[in-house]
């Protein structure tokens, strides 16, 4: 304890040490709240991606089954990102993916390889995608639903 007293008369006592510890505490504070918001969004990311892996495999386990492979989810995944990004919305492009899904695993699977993507999930963007045109959730419940798929967005 009395050695960490001495340090710190030593950085009061020399007005150039006090300046520079200042500067070092600044660009410590500076940092935080830089990367706070960067390190919170890859928790959330991480945990989402849990969260979709999990969901994924009890589908798969209790009978699910998947309709295409990695890179096809992966084409759906960027033709929604397409449709949905920027002014306006490709209605179409979002109801085409939809309807190209089978099964509920096919929608936790596209979940999951859509990701996050501009800090939001996929859930995220239809929402989004609702504040300018009304109910576009709807129209994707009511596809998943005449297909007998129970997840809803």
């Amino acid at each position: 304890m009395k050695s960490i007293v001495n340090k710190t008369e030593g950085i009061i006592s020399n007005p150039k040490r006090a300046i520079a510890f200042g500067i070092i505490c600044l660009v410590i504070v500076a940092l935080f709240f830089i990367l706070k918001n960067q390190i919170t969004n890859l928790i959330q990311k991480l945990k989402n991606k849990a969260d979709s892996n999990a969901e994924l495999n009890e589908e798969i386990s209790s009978g699910g089954s998947l309709s295409y492979t990695q890179a096809q989810y992966v084409s759906f995944a960027n033709k929604l990102y397409d449709s949905m990004k920027g002014f306006g919305t490709n209605r179409d492009g979002i109801r085409y993916v939809f309807n190209s899904m089978n099964t509920k695993a096919d929608v936790l699977k596209l979940i999951q390889v859509f990701g996050m993507r501009d800090g939001e999930t996929l859930a995220q963007w239809l929402k989004g995608e609702t504040w300018f045109f009304k109910n576009i959730t709807g129209e994707i419940n009511q596809i998943l639903s005449s297909k007998g798929i129970d997840y809803r967005f």
